[in-house]
């Protein structure tokens, strides 16, 4: 499949069992997010492929409910520390540019191209813990070595609760 952005999208099956997942380059759990966003696009079915792939992901019904019923704004938890979502334009944008000066310490100059890129899909990140969550972890996927991606999301999570903080007092 592709998606209205060209990004490939592909489902393993093995006897009407989803296997595994990809999208672009995420594949199993961190491919249902960007998949469940998905809103247009082309497809075809081909018996060739990633064969035998098998990744860690929920059952074939639960993983289907959550593509055509993923978590909203509205049914998330929202962040209760220094109320979040009464955050004014000036702390969400210190926020943007403290976590955008953070990647950048661990993917170069394209940071601001792959900050740019999750921000366009994040919408108010700022408004739900699972949404603010979401978009670190979505940050930190492009961060290959695995220890570097943790200390990007400490560091994260350290960067919003001090600004979390201040806002509260």
């Amino acid at each position: 499949m592709h998606s209205e952005s060209n990004h490939v999208i592909t489902f393993v099956l093995d006897e009407g069992r989803i296997t595994a997942l990809y999208h672009g380059p995420r594949r199993g759990r961190k491919a249902i997010g960007p998949i469940s966003d998905v809103t247009g696009g082309t497809y075809r079915f081909e018996t060739t492929g990633p064969s035998g792939a098998t990744q860690d992901l929920p059952s074939t019904p639960e993983l289907l409910d959550r593509l055509r019923n993923p978590p909203t704004a509205g049914n998330a938890e929202v962040v209760t520390a220094g109320g979040a979502s009464n955050l004014s334009p000036k702390d969400k944008n210190k926020i943007c540019l403290e976590l955008k000066d953070l990647l950048a310490t661990h993917l170069g100059p394209i940071a601001g191209i792959v900050f740019d890129g999750a921000l366009s899909g994040a919408g108010d990140f700022c408004t739900t813990h699972g949404g603010t969550q979401e978009f670190i972890e979505k940050l930190a996927e492009d961060i290959e070595d695995a220890s570097e991606a943790a200390e990007f999301r400490e560091k994260a999570n350290a960067v919003l609760g001090r600004i979390l903080e201040q806002h509260g007092s």
